[in-house]
């Protein structure tokens, strides 16, 4: 499953190789380096370990994806004239879904190191879909009025202008790919954290009401 999303990732990140031969190739390189770094977690998930949490993990991860995939398609069918306010609830809400997979494994009686594999996981997946929508959505939409409302909605234009750069679709693609690799990089680490600090908060209770009963 993890393979099967970087593949499509990395065959995306291609797509647009071809389509603007002269964006930087450190932006490519960032983007490529971090989906065939998540590749290499798909081995992890073989293990015994890893393998005890893929259920919640799979639930939330696609959970997470789901949001993304959602703001990303509104955002092209509303225009908004700004989305920040977007942003805050969906980053909000997929941070909510990653705590609550692992508050789900600490409840069924998982141990912390458990907790924390699930959000991770979870986030793994939630964010190879959000790339995958976000990069086919760019380039069905590419050139397009809807596309230019977005972007404008993003701050695209004010970023170019402060970037020195001459080509605007060639700072479009590195943006992208410069975004893909932060949200990748970042994703699962916050997940991490956010399942180590729910996951303690319910193993602590679960503990407290053992000894009371």
């Amino acid at each position: 499953m993890v393979a099967l999303g970087v593949g499509a990732g990395l065959a995306l990140v291609a797509y647009g190789i071809a389509e603007h031969p002269h964006a930087s190739w450190l932006s490519v390189a960032a983007a490529s380096a971090i989906l065939t770094a998540y590749g290499a977690t798909g081995f992890l998930l073989r293990r015994p370990r890893w393998s005890a949490v893929l259920r919640p993990a799979c639930v939330a991860g696609f959970c997470g994806g789901a949001v993304f995939a959602t703001e990303i398609l509104l955002e092209y069918a509303y225009l908004p004239i700004d989305n920040v306010d977007w942003g805050y609830i969906e980053f909000a809400t997929v941070f909510l879904i990653y705590a609550l997979a692992a508050v789900w494994v600490a409840w069924r009686g998982g141990s912390i190191g458990d907790a924390v594999r699930a959000a991770f996981v979870s986030a793994v997946i939630s964010s190879l879909i959000w790339c995958i929508v976000l990069l086919l959505v760019f380039y069905a939409y590419e050139g397009t009025a809807a596309q230019t409302a977005v972007l404008t909605a993003e701050g695209e234009p004010q970023d170019f202008l402060r970037s020195g750069m001459t080509d605007y679709g060639t700072f479009l693609i590195e943006d992208l790919y410069g975004a893909t690799f932060f949200h990748l990089l970042l994703g699962p680490p916050i997940a991490a954290l956010l399942g180590l600090l729910s996951s303690s908060l319910i193993v602590g209770l679960r503990r407290l009401l053992v000894r009371k009963v």
